[in-house]
């Protein structure tokens, strides 16, 4: 009996797995032969006939040669809306529109009345110059707000103006030429007039200021203080460095402030000075010869100096107090300069704004205060100056080097292991087989 007992346990275990075989998990190898399930033949469903549905008359009636022309307008992208409301598009005065612009007026003059034809001709008409070009990029603005933009000119709601590298040494004024190429067809009359007359400004002597006799008159000179310091310990206050970037909040960090070596076109013409050698040589005294001068012709300070000192860098010892000083002036234009220098010894104007600055700074002798307002016509000599200057330079920003990520690496799928295999089917129904020929051998026994 308990051989029965085990026979019945193999033979549910049997058809468990034939089951689970047959629920989508079947395993190619757990049968060694399909012959073992025969198969029926499939049942065919009837075939239904299609039903066609009746075909509705259109009740829509055919466009005329206009409107067929015009909707092909419409799904060409040339014009929008319908003949009463015709609309443009950014291709309605392109060349693949032109062939039906040139004729569908013409098609549709004998098809419909004036009303609806007028926003047609209206709307062909802007085109007839040709196609329309588009609007170019306004690389004007971009150049302007570039780095170098930055550095060469100021851009505000006032207009343009000179940064203190405009019309310096580096590759501003370059700039700014290619720059006024550029935004004259983007820009105003106006505006581009601006730039051309900041760009002139570079190579411009600054006008000369009108000299008011009239302001330095006996008051004026009643007023001028007479001091006699000790030009020996008399010096001037610490210079500060040179500013080594631009002060315009904004202005890129790609920028450098190099130092080189330049020609530049100048003047030298002496004046006989009523001050001694000592007094010449102090720079105070310096500070007050080279900024009166300036002021009296409108040049910047830095671009006038004192070259010569009777001699050594000066020539010959004039009698009593009097020194030769010989004025160093660079020149963007030396026949205005010279012009102006002329004018503003014979006026009065290098001696009087010599004289105040004197005044200011404490330095006024009682020769410089009595010396004659108007001063002999000098001889200017052009001359060219080896001079070392700061220059911009505009570094090239470099895009950041992309880091290489590698590729993760995926480890490999192990395969489901179905949990009844054709192994395990194999030693069931080996046991089973066992069973039943230890049943049958028993039964010949008994």
């Amino acid at each position: 009996m308990g051989v029965q007992k085990w026979l019945w346990v193999c033979y549910l275990a049997l058809l468990f797995v034939s089951v689970r075989a047959t629920d989508g998990s079947y395993n190619e190898g757990s049968y060694t032969s399909y012959s073992e399930f025969p198969t029926s033949a499939p049942t065919m469903a009837p075939t239904i006939a299609p039903t066609i549905a009746p075909t509705i008359a259109p009740t829509d009636e055919p466009l005329d040669a206009c409107e067929a022309q015009f909707q092909t307008m419409i799904e060409q992208g040339c014009i929008s809306g319908d003949l009463d409301t015709v609309g443009e598009t950014e291709e309605t005065c392109s060349e693949s529109c032109k062939p039906f612009r040139d004729n569908l007026v013409d098609v549709c003059e004998p098809l419909k009345n004036e009303d609806q034809l007028v926003g047609l001709k209206t709307l062909f008409g802007s085109c007839s110059s040709g196609p329309t070009d588009p609007e170019p990029e306004d690389t004007c603005d971009e150049q302007l707000s570039s780095p170098t933009g930055q550095v060469c000119i100021l851009t505000d709601d006032d207009g343009i103006s000179a940064t203190k590298d405009t019309c310096g040494d580096g590759d501003c004024l370059t700039f700014l030429n290619a720059l006024k190429d550029t935004c004259t067809p983007l820009k105003t009359a106006d505006q581009i007039k601006e730039m051309t007359d900041l760009i002139a400004s570079c190579s411009e002597e600054p006008a000369k200021p009108e000299f008011n006799a009239a302001a330095f008159d006996e008051d004026w000179f009643s007023n001028l203080v007479v001091n006699a310091p000790d030009f020996a310990s008399l010096t001037l206050p610490p210079t500060l460095a040179p500013t080594m970037s631009p002060t315009r909040e904004g202005t890129p960090t790609n920028v450098k402030y190099l130092t080189k070596v330049v020609e530049k076109k100048a003047v030298k013409l002496p004046f006989a000075m009523p001050v001694t050698e000592d007094q010449a040589k102090n720079p105070v005294m310096q500070k007050v010869l080279t900024k009166g001068f300036a002021l009296s012709i409108g040049k910047d300070p830095k671009d006038v100096a004192i070259a010569e000192i009777n001699g050594e860098a000066v020539r010959r010892r004039l009698s009593g107090t009097e020194t030769e000083i010989t004025f160093r002036i660079f020149a963007k234009n030396v026949e205005k300069l010279t012009m102006n220098i002329k004018e503003a010894a014979s006026e009065g104007s290098i001696v009087r704004n010599i004289q105040q600055e004197a005044s200011t700074n404490g330095v006024l002798t009682e020769g410089l205060k009595t010396m004659p307002a108007i001063l002999p016509e000098p001889t200017i000599e052009e001359i060219t100056v080896s001079e070392e200057v700061l220059y911009l330079e505009i570094v090239p920003t470099q895009a950041p080097t992309p880091v290489m990520t590698p590729a993760p690496t995926t480890a490999p799928t192990t395969a489901p292991t179905d949990g009844f295999s054709s192994a395990s089917n194999l030693q069931i129904s080996s046991v089973c087989l066992a069973l039943a020929v230890y049943q049958i051998v028993m039964s010949n026994f008994v």
